[in-house]
């Protein structure tokens, strides 16, 4: 490889959090359109879209990437984490949540929006097919009146050397 691009600073504010999570089932999303190195499509299955997740607390939402070097090998891989807390304990709640646990045997793809309105994918790649699926989900009711209530999911993968891809259509919900 050899180095060709340069970067230049940009002179704007930049907003973090995520805004929206859309997740789906790996086997609902059958390609996705490459052109210039960004997503600008993705063909679903017959009939599937992706879930759009809004109602989490938005101060408690953040996409990483953390790419490292295996020194021995000189292999670089990168593993990206979804983090969200979703607030609050309901049925509807749970039956979200199991349905995010039942879909982590097979993995899941996420686009996620950011509050700059920028989407990203995560949980796949032109290198592998890797999927996110779910590490850890810890749900509590705070042993006092003002703590949280709630879960706080993370989906996680780790895939050969490529960055989360931007994706500029729209989001088929």
């Amino acid at each position: 490889m050899t180095l060709t691009t340069a970067i230049t600073r940009v002179c704007q504010a930049w907003s973090g959090k995520i805004k929206t999570l859309y997740l789906a089932d790996k086997a609902d999303v059958t390609s996705f359109t490459l052109t210039g190195g960004i997503y600008t499509a993705v063909t679903m299955a017959s009939g599937k879209v992706f879930k759009d997740y809004q109602f989490f607390e938005d101060a408690n939402a953040e996409f990483k990437e953390e790419p490292t070097r295996n020194e021995t090998s000189g292999s670089i891989m990168n593993t990206q984490t979804i983090d969200v807390v979703f607030q609050g304990k309901s049925n509807a709640l749970r039956v979200s949540l199991q349905e995010i646990l039942d879909s982590s045997t097979c993995g899941m793809i996420a686009i996620v929006e950011d509050f700059n309105d920028q989407k990203w994918v995560v949980g796949y790649n032109e290198k592998c097919k890797k999927a996110l699926k779910m590490s850890t989900m810890p749900s509590t009711i705070g042993g006092e009146l003002d703590a949280l209530v709630g879960s706080t999911l993370t989906l996680m993968v780790k895939i050969p050397a490529e960055l989360a891809r931007t994706f500029t259509a729209t989001v088929p919900v």
